[in-house]
C-alpha cells in the first residue's frame, strides 16, 4: 500500500513539480486556474488585436495606388518643365493627392494610437508605441498641410501663367 502511494506521489511530483508545489497547487487551485485563465484571455486579446492591426496595416498598404509612386518619380521633371496653367495645374493636382494620401496615413496613426492606448495590456513598451502612433501622425498631418501649401502655390502659378 506504501509503494503504491509513493508511486502515485511520484508520478504527481513528475507531472506537477515537487511535493510542496503539488500541495500548493492543491489549496489554491481555483487561484491559478483564474489566473491560468486570465493569461490565456489576456494573450489571446492581444494575438488577436496584433491580427487586426496587421491586416489594417495590410488594407491601408493595398489601398495605396501602385502608380503614385512611379508618378511622384517624375515630378521634379514636370516642376522643371512646367511653363503653362496645365502643367501647374497638373502638378498642383499631384500634391493635393499626395495632401490625401498623408492626411490618410495620418489618421491611420492616430487610430493606431488610440487601439494602443485602449489595450489592456501593462507592456512595457506600450507607452513608447502610443507616442511614435502619436508623433507619426502629428508629423504627417504636418507633411499633408505642406503639400497643401505647394499645390495652393501651384495653383496660384497656374492663373499667372494663364495670364
Amino acid at each position: 500500500m506504501a509503494i503504491t502511494r509513493m508511486r502515485s506521489l511520484n508520478a504527481i511530483v513528475r507531472r506537477r513539480g515537487p511535493p510542496a508545489q503539488v500541495i500548493g497547487a492543491a489549496c489554491c487551485s481555483k487561484t491559478m486556474d483564474k489566473h491560468i485563465d486570465d493569461t490565456w484571455r489576456e494573450q489571446t486579446m492581444q494575438r488577436t488585436l496584433m491580427i487586426l492591426l496587421i491586416l489594417s496595416f495590410g488594407a491601408a498598404l493595398v489601398a495605396l495606388p501602385a502608380g503614385r509612386v512611379v508618378a511622384q518619380g517624375d515630378l521634379p521633371a514636370k516642376v522643371a518643365a512646367a511653363k503653362t496653367a496645365a502643367d501647374h495645374e497638373a502638378i498642383a493636382a499631384e500634391f493635393e493627392q499626395e495632401a490625401k494620401d498623408l492626411e490618410g496615413k495620418a489618421a491611420f496613426h492616430a487610430d493606431l494610437a488610440k487601439h494602443y492606448a485602449m489595450n489592456q495590456s501593462a507592456h512595457t513598451a506600450k507607452p513608447r508605441l502610443i507616442k511614435h502612433c502619436e508623433d507619426l501622425s502629428a508629423s504627417l498631418k504636418k507633411a499633408a498641410e505642406q503639400a497643401k501649401e505647394m499645390a495652393k502655390l501651384h495653383h496660384e502659378l497656374a492663373q499667372k501663367a494663364a495670364k
